[in-house]
């Protein structure tokens, strides 16, 4: 779904085939002798004109998949189309910020600048702090409520 190499098969998809249903079980044990990423996948041989619902489990929830059905028809997502780069799917609060940071923002790749790579602290324990470290910090200094995230 993410990966690659997997993009001829996604684009097969996005051409050839309306999707309907889409279960994204990531990282759940599905198979007892086998590490692999597995999806459930319904399709028709017909024109993509219906949002496609999906919904994605992981290892930290699948005891969830006892109730596949029921969990899937009250907690899934609606998507209007995939590309063919990579599909995400998240819960429906990520997904809407997902959908108006795509509808507001510019890509990084639209970006006239070159990223080695992503935030690095080089001191993590000065920079991650718990709620009770930013309270001290904030009777110390008022001010520092602007700038502590």
């Amino acid at each position: 779904m993410r990966a690659n190499y997997g993009k001829s098969l996604r684009k097969f998809f996005i051409n050839k085939v309306s999707i309907r249903e889409l279960i994204d079980l990531s990282d759940c044990d599905i198979f007892d002798s086998a590490t692999v990423l597995t999806n459930i996948m319904l399709y028709e041989k017909t024109p993509q004109v219906e949002p496609i619902k999906a919904i994605r489990f992981t290892k930290k929830n699948q005891e969830r998949l006892v109730n596949l059905r029921e969990v899937f028809e009250n907690e899934h997502i609606e998507i209007d189309s995939f590309n063919e780069n990579s599909w995400v799917i998240s819960n429906k609060s990520t997904f809407k910020i997902k959908q108006k940071i795509e509808i507001q923002g510019v890509k990084l790749i639209d970006w006239n600048i070159d990223i080695n790579y992503g935030i690095k602290t080089g001191f993590n324990e000065a920079f991650i702090i718990d709620k009770n470290k930013r309270a001290e910090l904030i009777a110390k200094d008022a001010k520092s409520v602007e700038i502590i995230k």
